[in-house]
């Protein structure tokens, strides 16, 4: 009965609309406009209720079954106004009965639309009916009428991912689809780009092949970015953002189609200082188009959008008379984000360089500083603001140096170091920006031994004496040792980075002087009541001693390992700290831990580890094979490695290692950093070697000079393989790259050249140009050919070094397992020594005895040669 009046409603309101319309069109029906509506009521619901009974009836029809008798009205009526009004009727009742619709319906709907492209009224009809049955979300009516099966907070409708499939399983459906952009109607495309929105958001792609094969389909949603009507245009927008999602191959195409400039324009023609969702589209479209495409990287970077995307930046700076709405914060955010995608540490290393030259000369890093000082930035845009400098200024000298001269005005320091410092230890600010902070000034002293120099210098007595205020030394250790673990933690991990050579020693080179290092070991914070005063190695492992905190014992111990590493005179004066050692040990060897003190357990060992390769033995008990000795018998070597392991299989520790900033919105989500775990990697295969050698091996240096000769030649020579191992991957990603580009570019020709088939060129001029794009296609095959041959010589040279390293190590192994051999077979001869002169004195006790019973017998002694015979004759 419902279902009945509610289709009754639906074609009464669908068939005023239209007499409304002959009303206006037509002055002289007007006066039988009351007669000729009555008659086409009736007729109407004579039709509606032949096919669904009267509402009075016993046995009222259900959806099903009234679906099922519009598909065979449609079906078989031969008349197009009839066949029309079931249209509507269906889609009257594609909300609420989505399903049947859905089921019954979309064949005998996709047939009409084929069949009647003539008719708007019917191509509309029909379209907006798929648009509501392939929608990824419930409607309204389906939640009023208890159909909604998932949570409404989701409203993710599975009915509208399954019709979108029964769609897709024909190609041609999607050809007719594309061909309706092409129609004048304005609803028309505005409705055929809402349904390709609804396919795109549930089945990606198997749309996005479709598009692919389609020779002209990219080029038909291009267009429409510049189409008149502004709702056009913002539902292309909204396609293209989505279709172009993880598919390098359509991110290219459409980039070729010269989408950055025309994004571009819109932005111009909406305006981005004020912000508006068009812009934002605009620049997410942008962003989905650079993603993990350096083909599309380079064109942008080519074609001068960095120096137009500054000035976008720039002109909104400049305009005081804008507010910080949250529009404009989320249009800044994503423009900063295309900035950022360009210097990404992911990125080749060439392609980052080439962009942050850019980013200089063009005055954005300077930018990025007025931004960082504006004032009533929201704290979202002041992140991403501070991230895009740390990947702007990241290992670039001259970048950095640009970005610390910046003035900075009308706060309490004149130095953009200090005041990223004071935004990561202050707790007023969200761990997210702090986060950023901390990655900003490691990036900041990457590469860049004169900046790090520069804050250690700040903490010598000289520098101290001079200071008026606070620098950023000084700030560092505020932070290192408040009570906020936290904060403890940042700052921790800021002092190792601060620390970090860029090139770290071989630890089983005795490389004794790291200027850096041992600079920081003349850093004395106060003095105790004897006047002696403590410096900061020492504060910092009485801080381990008494924090009881997670994060600020294991930012401490990243901070101790990084400072240790390669330095054996600060080895030396960790040692001597009382305490020291029995704290390592002892929380190594703790069996009661949960999974979390598991990873300070692993972190000790690993600093303990540190200890073990660098320490020069002038400590006494401290030694390598005393050291060794220490490990084994109070910890056990399986216990200790099994602690070590256990750090890198670690969640936190995989998370931290895959990029060099942390992102993370709570304490809980990381505890290591970045080049913390690149350390450790490099250096846990020493600690295993070392700590597995035998004791005593030290003792061949007398015998086995020779062994260690021959060892050391080896060990430079895989360092020289090594060398050249780097340099042939360094020319292979270079050519891997090239490789990459020019085949974006030979796809780019390839597409315009079938392009320029498909429109059917005539003209001589076309006809001339097709053959230069053909000649231009020949040589980029043939440079492709001799790049293809050099990449194929170089990767033949890798596996050939490859192959020579892997006998040189193998060699190697022999060498070792040899000098193991050696090893034991000396200490087999000097037990048979020790044997020998047991028995030797044996041999003298007995000769003594019997010589004074031949004494006491009166028989004359002779020479003890003499004697000596007797006894061997005994």
């Amino acid at each position: 009965m419902e279902l009945n009046m509610f289709v009754d409603k639906q074609i009464k309101v669908s068939m005023c609309d239209e007499f409304e319309e002959i009303k206006k069109s037509n002055i002289e029906k007007k006066k039988t406009k009351k007669r000729g509506e009555s008659a086409h009521s009736l007729f109407i619901m004579f039709l509606v209720r032949s096919i669904i009974g009267s509402p009075g009836a016993e046995n009222a029809a259900t959806g099903a079954e009234t679906v099922e008798r519009l598909v065979e009205r449609i079906r078989e009526s031969p008349n197009q106004s009839d066949r029309r009004d079931a249209c509507k009727a269906l889609r009257a009742l594609s909300k609420r009965f989505r399903l049947e619709v859905g089921a019954k319906a979309m064949e005998c709907l996709l047939l009409e639309l084929d069949k009647d492209q003539e008719n708007r009224d019917i191509v509309l009809i029909v379209l907006e009916t798929l648009v509501n049955i392939t929608n990824p979300e419930y409607h309204e009516e389906e939640e009023e009428a208890g159909i909604a099966e998932a949570p409404l907070s989701s409203k993710i409708c599975p009915l509208g991912e399954q019709f979108s499939e029964i769609f897709l399983k024909k190609v041609d459906n999607v050809a007719v689809v594309l061909f309706m952009l092409d129609l004048p109607s304005p609803q028309i495309k505005y409705t055929t780009l809402k349904l390709l929105i609804n396919l795109a958001k549930t089945k990606l792609k198997p749309l996005q092949d479709y598009i692919l094969e389609s020779r002209m389909g990219i080029s038909k949603l291009i267009d429409v970015l510049t189409d008149k009507l502004e709702f056009i245009r913002n539902e292309g927008l909204l396609l293209l953002i989505e279709l172009t999602k993880s598919n390098a191959n359509l991110q290219k195409i459409v980039a070729f189609e010269n989408a950055f400039d025309r994004v571009y324009d819109i932005m111009i023609e909406e305006g981005f200082g004020g912000g508006s969702v068009i812009t934002q589209d605009c620049l997410q479209l942008t962003l989905n188009l650079l993603a993990n495409n350096p083909s599309n990287q380079t064109s942008f970077r080519e074609g001068s959008l960095i120096q137009k995307y500054h000035r976008l930046l720039s002109s909104s700076l400049e305009d005081t008379s804008l507010t910080w709405s949250d529009q404009r914060s989320k249009t800044t955010i994503l423009l900063l984000r295309v900035i950022r995608i360009l210097v990404s540490p992911s990125n080749p290393s060439q392609s980052v360089t080439l962009s942050q030259k850019i980013l200089n000369s063009c005055g954005m890093i300077s930018t990025l500083g007025q931004l960082l000082l504006a004032n009533s930035v929201p704290s979202s845009a002041l992140t991403e603001t501070i991230a895009t400098v740390g990947d702007a200024i990241r290992g670039n000298r001259e970048n950095q140096d640009l970005f610390a001269s910046i003035p900075v005005n009308n706060y309490k320091t004149k130095s953009m170091i200090v005041l990223l410092i004071l935004t990561m230890i202050s707790e007023k600010q969200g761990i997210s920006m702090r986060l950023c902070a901390l990655y900003a000034l490691q990036s900041c002293w990457l590469k860049n031994n004169s900046a790090r120099e520069a804050i250690i210098d700040t903490l010598l007595p000289a520098s101290v004496e001079m200071s008026t205020e606070l620098s950023s030394g000084h700030l560092l250790c505020i932070g290192l040792f408040s009570p906020d673990p936290l904060l403890t933690w940042l700052a921790a991990t800021a002092f190792s980075h601060v620390v970090q050579e860029d090139f770290e020693p071989d630890p089983e080179e005795n490389l004794n002087k790291i200027s850096l290092k041992e600079k920081l070991l003349q850093v004395k914070l106060m003095e105790t009541e004897s006047n002696v005063p403590v410096t900061l190695l020492q504060q910092c492992v009485s801080n381990l001693n008494e924090r009881k905190q997670i994060h600020a014992r294991i930012g401490i111990l990243m901070f101790l390992s990084r400072w240790l590493s390669g330095c054996p005179r600060s080895v030396s004066d960790f040692l001597n700290i009382d305490g020291a050692m029995e704290f390592l040990t002892s929380q190594i060897s703790s069996s009661e831990a949960d999974e979390t003190e598991g990873l300070l357990q692993g972190t000790c060992a690993f600093l303990l580890g540190i200890c073990l390769l660098y320490t020069d033995g002038s400590k006494p008990g401290c030694d390598k094979a005393s050291m060794v000795n220490l490990i084994s018998t109070r910890i056990g070597a399986d216990f200790y490695l099994e602690r070590l392991a256990s750090v890198t299989r670690h969640e936190l520790f995989i998370a931290a290692s895959k990029h060099p900033e942390i992102s993370a919105a709570s304490v809980s989500q990381f505890i290591f950093d970045y080049e913390f775990c690149k350390l450790f990697r490099a250096t846990e295969g020493s600690i295993h070697r070392a700590l597995l050698a035998k004791p005593g091996s030290h003792d061949l240096n007398e015998n086995g000079d020779g062994d260690i000769t021959l060892l050391s030649k080896y060990k430079n020579l895989i360092r020289q393989q090594d060398a050249r191992l780097r340099e042939y991957e360094t020319r292979l990603n270079q050519m891997e790259s090239l490789n990459a580009t020019l085949q974006g570019q030979l796809s780019e020709r390839n597409y315009t050249i079938e392009k320029y088939k498909d429109k059917g060129v005539s003209s001589s001029n076309d006809l001339s140009r097709e053959m230069e794009n053909l000649a231009v296609e020949d040589s980029f095959n043939l440079d492709h050919n001799i790049t293809m041959d050099q990449l194929q010589k170089t990767s033949a040279e890798m596996i050939e070094l490859k192959t020579e390293l892997s006998m040189v190590k193998n060699q190697l192994d022999t060498v070792l397992t040899e000098r193991v051999t050696l090893e034991a077979e000396l200490e087999s001869m000097k037990k048979d020594q020790e044997d020998l002169l047991l028995l030797f004195s044996d041999q003298e006790s007995k000769l003594s005895a019997y010589k004074k019973r031949l004494l006491q017998l009166g028989e004359d002694v002779g020479e003890e040669e003499e004697i000596l015979d007797d006894v061997d004759d005994v």
